[in-house]
């Protein structure tokens, strides 16, 4: 995983805004969650899972919050988090108490999603499916497949 420091920076931090930037092409959905936006303390972090690989940087808030761009071809919008996924207010002002790479059982170098463990037991799961677009679950994601490193 690209940017695991700044993640491993953030354990302890209070979880405080989200939000989820989706992918249209031709006016059609494709990707819900092309790229997720958190907000910990005064910091914001862009997510990224694509092709086998998990990109984390630390990013702007207008880049987070940014509503619409593109062309009559292709847009990408961001909602709020709780707005797509109203299960995600529960999980304001929780700290992060440590994370896990998802990898696959059979080649730990091939990345497949990250789990975020806050306190009071929460879960935030952000993973490639089979399909390869990215989905959010609110637990630990149990697939015959994957592992947790």
């Amino acid at each position: 995983m690209k940017g695991a420091g700044i993640i491993e920076s953030l354990v302890g931090e209070e979880l405080r805004d989200g939000t989820i930037q989706s992918y249209f092409y031709e006016n059609e959905l494709q990707d819900l969650v092309y790229k997720t936006y958190l907000k910990f303390a005064n910091k914001w972090i862009e997510v990224i899972i694509t092709d086998g690989v998990i990109v984390v940087r630390l990013c702007d808030e207008n880049v987070a919050n940014y509503k619409e761009y593109g062309s009559d071809e292709y847009k990408y919008t961001t909602e709020k988090f709780s707005v797509v996924f109203p299960e995600f207010r529960k999980y304001i002002s929780h700290k992060l108490l440590y994370f896990k790479e998802i990898v696959s059982k059979y080649n730990e170098k091939i990345n497949f999603g990250i789990s975020l463990y806050f306190s009071n037991d929460l879960v935030i799961t952000i993973f490639n499916n089979h399909t390869g677009k990215n989905e959010i679950v609110f637990r630990r994601i149990e697939k015959k497949d994957f592992k947790e490193i």
